[in-house]
C-alpha cells in the first residue's frame, strides 16, 4: 500500500491530482479489475494475459508482452476466478489468452478463455467441484486459409458455421468449450494445439469438410489417434460423433480412420492430432464438391443440425 504522505508529495509535483485520479479496490484482484475497466475500455481485445496473484513476479514480468500487444494483464487465484473479474469477464471478448508463468489450474484458465470467447455463456465455477467437462472446439481452416472451395461454397465458413452450432450445443449441456477462434481469421496449426496443450481440456474436436480433386468423393469421416487404434477415449469419440450424424443425414459412412506419416508409422499424420497431448479428433462432416452431400447441407438450418449431431457424440462421449 503507498502511503498517504508519498500521495501527498506526488501530488505536489504532478499537473493533475493523483487522489483524483486513483484506481484501487479492496484488495490487489479488485484493483485489477478497475485498472482493466479503466484502461482497457474496448468490449473486444487482441488478448489478455493471465497470470497468479499470490506471487507477481510472473504479472511483471508480462508486462513488456502486454505492451507490445495493448492487452491487459489479469490476476487471479491459482484454483479459482476472482468474482471481482465477473463483470470484465461478461463484457469483453478476447481473440487470445495467454498463461503466463505457472500455477494456475486448467480449470481456470479454461473456465476465462470460455467466458472470454465472443460466442460466450457462463461457464461452470472452476472453483466448484461440479466435475464439468471442458472442450476444445477448432473451426479448420480461417482467414488467408480457406479450405475446400468449390462453387461458392468455402470451408472455413462451413467448419465456424458447424462448429458455433456444436458449442452452442454443449454449452447448453453444461459443457464448457474453448473455441480456437470464432471468427474469419487466420489461425496456424501450432497455435491450435499450443492452446490445447497449454488449457488441457478433457477433448480437442477439430470440425472440417472435405474435398476431393477428382469429384469422387463422399461421405463423412472420423480421424482419431493411431495409438487408440486397438481401443481408447478417441477411438470412442470418433465412434459416436459418426453414429450421430449418420442417425440424422444420409450420408455415405467412410468410417472412423487413423492416417500416420509415411516415415513414421507410429505417429498421426493429421498435425492437430499429432502434436495434441489432449484426446483429439478430426470430422471431415461432407465433401463440398460432391452435389449428393452438398445437398444435405446446402442451407444454414442443415449446418446448424450437423453441428448438433457432433455435438450430440461429444456429449455421449463425455458421460
Amino acid at each position: 500500500m503507498i502511503s498517504t504522505n508519498v500521495i501527498n508529495k506526488v501530488n505536489g509535483i504532478t499537473k493533475d491530482n493523483v487522489t483524483n485520479n486513483r484506481v484501487y479496490g479492496a484488495d490487489r484482484h479488485e484493483t485489477n479489475a478497475n485498472v482493466i475497466k479503466k484502461f482497457y475500455t474496448d468490449d473486444e481485445l487482441e488478448a489478455i494475459l493471465v497470470a497468479k496473484s499470490d506471487v507477481l513476479v510472473d504479472a511483471l514480468a508480462a508486462g513488456p508482452l502486454a505492451a507490445s500487444l495493448k492487452s491487459p494483464i489479469l490476476i487471479t487465484p491459482k484454483t479459482y476466478v476472482s468474482a471481482y473479474h465477473k463483470t470484465n469477464l461478461e463484457t469483453k471478448s478476447a481473440n487470445k489468452v495467454y498463461k503466463i508463468g505457472g500455477g494456475l489450474t486448467s480449470k481456470v484458465m479454461s473456465s476465462i478463455a470460455s467466458s472470454l470467447s465472443k460466442h460466450n455463456t457462463t461457464p461452470a465455477d472452476p472453483g466448484s467441484n461440479n466435475g464439468a467437462k471442458t472442450v476444445m472446439i477448432d473451426p479448420g481452416h480461417g482467414g488467408s486459409a480457406p479450405g475446400n472451395s468449390f462453387g461458392g461454397m468455402i470451408e472455413k465458413d462451413y467448419n465456424l458455421n458447424t462448429s458455433l452450432a456444436t458449442t452452442e450445443y454443449l454449452r447448453s449441456k453444461d459443457i464448457n468449450v474453448i473455441m480456437t477462434r470464432d471468427t474469419d481469421k487466420t489461425l496456424s496449426l501450432g497455435s491450435r494445439t499450443a492452446l490445447s496443450n497449454s488449457l488441457k481440456p478433457d477433448l480437442f474436436t477439430s470440425i472440417h469438410y472435405n474435398g476431393d480433386n477428382n469429384r469422387k468423393g463422399h461421405g463423412v469421416e472420423v480421424f482419431y489417434k493411431f495409438k487408440d487404434k486397438n481401443g481408447g477415449t478417441t477411438k470412442t469419440v470418433a465412434t459416436n460423433i459418426l453414429n450421430r450424424i449418420l442417425e440424422k443425414f444420409k450420408l455415405t459412412n467412410r468410417g472412423i480412420k487413423t492416417r500416420v506419416l509415411p516415415s513414421d508409422s507410429t505417429k498421426d499424420y493429421l498435425y492437430v492430432l499429432r502434436t495434441n497431448n489432449i484426446p483429439a479428433v478430426l470430422v471431415e462432416c461432407a465433401f463440398l464438391d460432391n452435389e449428393k452431400d452438398v445437398s444435405l447441407i446446402n442451407s444454414p438450418a442443415k449446418v446448424k443440425e450437423m453441428g448438433i449431431q457432433i455435438g450430440k457424440g461429444i456429449e455421449d462421449s463425455l458421460k
